[in-house]
């Protein structure tokens, strides 16, 4: 877990979005015991319309992991590329993170 804790918390001090992409089933567990003061986590599970517009509009100044169990959507079914897109990307194995 620490293995997993201490980058995703530098990665926080600088963006306010990650986006993790969990291609391992073993990541889940991860995920779901991790737990980091003031970082909102939210698996994606067809709900990403919803989580838009919580990210974007009703907490913008928030800090959020978002969590999805399998490789990234293609683009034609990704609800949140344009999120994706409108910033500065990074890339880590599974993880994407935004400024």
């Amino acid at each position: 877990m620490a293995n997993i804790q201490d980058p995703l918390k530098k990665l926080f001090t600088k963006h306010r979005i990650v986006f993790w992409y969990g291609t391992e089933k073993e990541l889940r567990t991860d995920f779901e015991m991790l737990e980091i003061p003031s970082i909102n986590k939210i698996e994606l599970v067809n709900n990403e319309f919803n989580i838009k517009h919580r990210i974007l509009r009703e907490e913008p100044d928030h800090k959020f992991l978002l969590y999805h169990e399998g490789p990234q959507p293609g683009d034609l079914d990704n609800w949140l590329l344009d999120v994706l897109l409108s910033r500065r990307i990074s890339y880590r194995p599974g993880i994407y993170f935004l400024e």
